[in-house]
């Protein structure tokens, strides 16, 4: 029989430990979780108190050194307790209620440790708590309740003499949840009492009240317990009352007499009890020696037995322990080739987070390079669509003047780009080409920014010239002022360079060059203004030459 048990015994241990095995290989090894604490924590009004939460997975420990930790408690506005990112504490949207009063344990972040720590706990403190870290699953919380109660000191004082007896009086303020009061004796027993009066105050915190009414007893030693099962917490304040507070009682006596004559009846049925007992007990005691000789001859019998067992057992024992040696090796061996399993799955796991790492922070990195490039293009056809607003508005005469044996194409090729409609289109080329331009004009005016640049962009294509010197024009006309501010020791080599591409005189030259250094650029400023578009043009692109940046700056 013993050696069927030990079989079982030992198909079991080697059945679960195939089965860990196996677990082991098919359990991923990145699996990980959040871990709470399972049982409510219980704190004190004013101590501090640590939330126990970590990160675990079937490799042990894992680093929340660069993980993002939010502790929360859902019932709160906002609901933020303590936010965790990029190695550091982040509490912008902390609740007001816990400034100052949280901090992780930034040392043993890399065990895995995220608990918090709470100091100077307040009554509001109380409820639940969750440990969240988001590149976990989302739907995994380390969840941990907190319960918060107040306690003080019982005081007892004595009210007075009541009949044969003194009342006592209890009071006991500041607890928090609403606790219990009883009056003991020395020996613990639970007095009779009155019932418990119960006020609250301005912070929800129990003031108890209680009286009783003791008697004399050997020391007068009586206790005051106040006991909150929540928190499991409880206070107790001992008086002893001195005997002369008691009032005398004329009781003694008869008392005495009663507890006599109680004495002598219990005597009387004692003496009758022990009589029947020893009679009884011969009778009973030649039975019990037959049935002890007959014991005795089956215990012999019984010994023989036991010294065969003894000697088997001591075989079997033997054969145990050369399994068992056996057995530990043969553990031994498999626990350290599931070691060795375990360690090149947890580096090709590490080299792979690795990997993934710098890939997200690649793909990052691109994506907000896209991002700065759209945003750039975005904010220019902004600024484009504005300029060409303006354009088609400040040049209105200008391009219907010179443009009209241009309408028609104009208008085609804004029918192609879909900026204006095919109806528009036909009564634009079905003028006279001295009104199309002025039709096709009110058309533009009556599209929005799109239809302007797209109209800028075509004109630009068909008259580049005109449209870089009314541009010039506009923008030697609006700078005016910062151009002779920053210019003024570029104004000589501007003067000789439109000497040169003969846009101005050379007497003109002189006189600017002749003037002070500044002086010159307001000279040459009246020279290029009684210009034509042409002299504009080639000043404005001399100074784009020298001034690229500030020109760009300009522009936009």
């Amino acid at each position: 029989m013993k050696e069927y048990r030990v079989r079982e015994v030992i198909q079991k241990i080697l059945s679960q430990l195939v089965v860990g095995l196996v677990l082991a290989v098919l359990i991923p090894a990145n699996t990980a979780e959040v871990v709470g604490q399972t049982e409510p924590i219980i704190s004190l009004l004013g101590d501090d108190v640590i939330l126990l939460c970590s990160l675990r997975s079937i490799v042990g420990p894992i680093s929340a050194v660069q993980e993002t930790v939010e502790w929360q408690r859902p019932d709160l506005n906002p609901k933020e307790v303590h936010f965790y990112t990029d190695s550091r504490d982040s509490n912008l949207d902390q609740n007001p209620s816990y400034s100052g009063r949280t901090s992780l344990f930034k040392e043993e972040l890399k065990n895995g440790n995220v608990s918090l720590k709470l100091i100077n706990v307040k009554l509001s403190d109380a409820g639940n708590y969750s440990c969240y870290v988001p590149s976990l699953d989302r739907d995994q919380k380390g969840l941990v309740q907190l319960i918060v109660g107040a306690v003080s000191q019982p005081f007892i004082s004595i009210v007075g003499p009541k009949d044969y007896g003194v009342v006592l009086k209890c009071d006991s303020g500041g607890w928090y949840p609403e606790p219990d009061m009883t009056w003991l004796d020395s020996d613990g027993n639970i007095l009779p009492d009155g019932p418990t009066e119960t006020e609250t105050d301005s912070e929800s915190r129990y003031t108890v009240r209680g009286h009783v009414t003791i008697h004399k007893t050997d020391n007068n030693r009586f206790t005051c317990r106040v006991l909150q099962h929540q928190i499991n917490h409880k206070m107790e304040t001992q008086i002893n009352v001195p005997d002369d507070t008691f009032p005398k009682s004329r009781g003694g006596l008869i008392a005495g007499v009663v507890i006599g004559i109680l004495l002598a009846v219990v005597a009387g049925v004692v003496a009758v009890f022990i009589w029947k007992k020893k009679e009884k007990s011969k009778e009973f005691g030649k039975a019990t020696k037959n049935k002890l000789e007959e014991k005795e001859k089956h215990v012999e019998e019984l010994e023989m037995i036991c010294v065969d067992k003894e000697e088997k057992a001591k075989r079997l024992e033997n054969e145990l322990e050369e399994q068992a040696k056996r057995l530990e090796n043969e553990l031994e061996e498999q626990a350290k080739r599931l070691e060795n399993e375990l360690e090149e799955q947890a580096k090709k796991l590490l080299e792979e987070q690795e990997k993934l790492r710098k890939a997200m922070e690649e793909q990052e990195k691109l994506l907000k390079q896209q991002l700065e490039e759209k945003e750039k293009l975005l904010i220019k056809q902004q600024q484009e669509e504005k300029d060409a607003v303006e354009f088609v508005k400040r040049h209105k005469d200008q391009i219907i003047k010179v443009n009209n044996h241009h309408a028609k194409v104009i208008a085609e090729e804004l029918l192609e780009n879909h900026l204006i409609s095919l109806d528009a289109c036909n009564k634009i080329t079905e003028k006279t080409k001295m009104e199309r331009m002025t039709k096709l004009y009110k058309v533009i005016d009556s599209g929005g920014p799109n239809v302007k640049l797209g109209f800028y962009r075509i004109l630009k294509k068909h008259q580049p010239i005109l449209v870089a010197e009314w541009d010039a024009v506009e923008f030697v006309k609006r700078h005016k002022d910062q151009i002779i501010k920053v210019n003024n020791h570029h104004a000589k080599v501007i003067a000789e360079e439109l000497l040169e591409n003969h846009l101005i005189s050379l007497d003109a030259c002189n006189k600017i060059t002749e003037k002070t250094k500044m002086e010159r650029m307001t000279k040459l400023y009246k020279v290029i203004d009684s210009g034509g578009p042409n002299v504009k043009l080639g000043f404005y692109r001399i100074l784009k030459k020298h001034q690229p940046i500030l020109v760009a700056e300009w522009d936009q």
